[in-house]
């Protein structure tokens, strides 16, 4: 039985992603464009977080709100960190699914329909994962080792690995029921063993801004995989 449209809610975790953030809400919004969207029966909802920017993100999602009902902005005192606000958001999203996108166009917003076709078909996980990155070569070596070790506790994650991600209402409410600091995103996420279904994509080359993913945030990344997530130290 296929699923019946409903509300997507989107979480999107900004950090020095100023004019990126308007440009991802245009492309958001557009799936919804009662005209001519993909996704014009359904309903939107999305969920700004902003990790402590010291650029115009934050200004520029305040007057995104305020021109937008469906759009909620939660700001952070200072950069607590991707996977903070990914949590914030998550606490705060209420839709029949929640979709966790970048806010610097990295992930492309044409993958949502696709995502939703999954949901609509009976996953209660649908994984966009890289299969492909248009990014700098350090990066790519970086991703290519990181998930190389990674995938020793987790053969089932993706080789390129993931953020973009839908999650069904269940699966979203068992996933915030957990209570721990330090979070290994994707190994949760398959953790509980919810019908997953994946879409491989090609990460695209970012044209706005520098990414803000230093090599300490890579480091602790890693480590909360390998310690927090893991059976590897054992």
């Amino acid at each position: 039985m296929t699923r019946r449209p409903g509300t997507v809610a989107f979480v999107i975790p900004v950090y020095r992603n100023e004019r990126a953030v308007t440009l991802t809400y245009e492309r958001i919004a557009g799936l919804f464009d009662p005209s001519n969207g993909p996704l014009s029966a359904w309903q939107c909802s999305m969920v700004f977080v902003d990790d402590g920017s010291d650029d115009g993100s934050l200004g520029e999602l305040r007057a995104l709100g305020a021109r937008d009902p469906r759009v909620t902005v939660i700001s952070f005192t200072r950069n607590f960190g991707q996977m903070a606000a990914m949590l914030a958001g998550f606490k705060h999203a209420q839709g029949d699914v929640v979709i966790n996108l970048s806010a610097d166009l990295q992930d492309p917003v044409e993958l949502v329909p696709k995502m939703i076709d999954q949901w609509q078909q009976g996953a209660e996980v649908v994984i966009a994962f890289r299969e492909g990155r248009e990014d700098r070569l350090a990066a790519k070596l970086w991703s290519r080792l990181f998930y190389r070790i990674v995938r020793m506790s987790y053969p089932q994650i993706p080789e390129g690995g993931f953020d973009c991600i839908l999650l069904d209402r269940v699966a979203m409410d068992a996933f915030n029921s957990v209570e721990a600091r330090n979070r290994f995103f994707q190994g949760d996420i398959l953790w509980f063993g919810y019908r997953t279904a994946f879409i491989p994509y090609t990460r695209q080359k970012r044209t706005i801004g520098r990414s803000q993913y230093t090599f300490s945030k890579r480091l602790k990344n890693a480590l909360d995989a390998i310690l927090d997530s893991s059976y590897l130290p054992i």
